[in-house]
Parts: C-alpha cells; sequence; structure tokens
C-alpha cells in the first residue's frame, strides 16, 4: 500500500520527464535539520542521518524538537521525537516521508518535506498533510556542520 503523503508530494511537485542526472553528489550522513514558520519563525530542530541508494532513493531516520524559543502551541503535525524516514527523487527534488511505516502508519497524518539537494545538504519546504490536505508548512534546511 503506497502511502498518502507520496500522492500528495506528487500533486505539489507536478508531472516531470524523464530523469537526467542531478547538478550535485547526494551523500550519506547526519545532517543538521532546521524547520521555520511560513512566517519564518525559528520552529523545529533536531538530526537527519541519511543513507543514500544511487540517486533516487533516500531512507535513514530523524530525532526532532522544538527549537528553543519556538511557539509550541502550533499546529505542525507528528514531527516531533525519533523516526524512519523514506524519499524518492521526482525530477530535480525529492519527497521524503518523516512518517511511520507498517501497521500503524497513519493515512491523513503526515509530513514530509520536499526537498532539493545542495552541496552543503537539503533545502526545500516541509509540509504536514491532514485528510483535509495540507494543513501547515514552512521552510527547512538539513545541512552538514
Amino acid at each position: 500500500m503506497r502511502q498518502t503523503w507520496f500522492v500528495v508530494a506528487l500533486v505539489s511537485i507536478g508531472c516531470t520527464g524523464p530523469e537526467r542526472p542531478l547538478s550535485v553528489s547526494l551523500r550519506p550522513g547526519e545532517l543538521a535539520y532546521r524547520a521555520s514558520t511560513a512566517a519564518g519563525q525559528p520552529l523545529v530542530e533536531g538530526r537527519l542521518e541519511l543513507v543514500v541508494t544511487g540517486d533516487t532513493i533516500i531512507t535513514g531516520t530523524w530525532h526532532i524538537g522544538w527549537a528553543p524559543g519556538a511557539d509550541t502551541t502550533l499546529q505542525v503535525g507528528p514531527q516531533f521525537g525519533d523516526g524512519q524516514l523514506l524519499g524518492r527523487r521526482i525530477g530535480d527534488r525529492f519527497a521524503i516521508g518523516l512518517n511511520e511505516v507498517g501497521p500503524q502508519a497513519y493515512n491523513d497524518n503526515n509530513v514530509y518535506l520536499l526537498a532539493t539537494p545542495t552541496n552543503a545538504g537539503w533545502r526545500g519546504e516541509w509540509v504536514w498533510s491532514t485528510i483535509a490536505g495540507p494543513a501547515a508548512r514552512g521552510p527547512f534546511s538539513a545541512l552538514r556542520e
């Protein structure tokens, strides 16, 4: 069963033609993750540990908590604690889910990253999607330190 977040990510990114080589090399390893509100206020931070398979699949783990001074009353979905990540390439970007996999997985409460690889790591947008569609979003970075 495919997870809903891949469908949402495909719709968000749109259709693309044949994949061409990426302009940067995907490197595995640990990255410092920081996400903000749509208005640019610090929201969450933590670590992503990425495993790269070719230039199309990303797997790994995440550990995320509130950023210092963040408004902890904001609704941002289930992106706290620890978890597994899974992503795949769509054109020049990746849809990376920070979601449970298996029988305890949500079909209507997911956080995913629409990520563009850079030489320093990744940048893009995080999105919390519910049964009603995207409920919150903002920019993120996941960079090598």
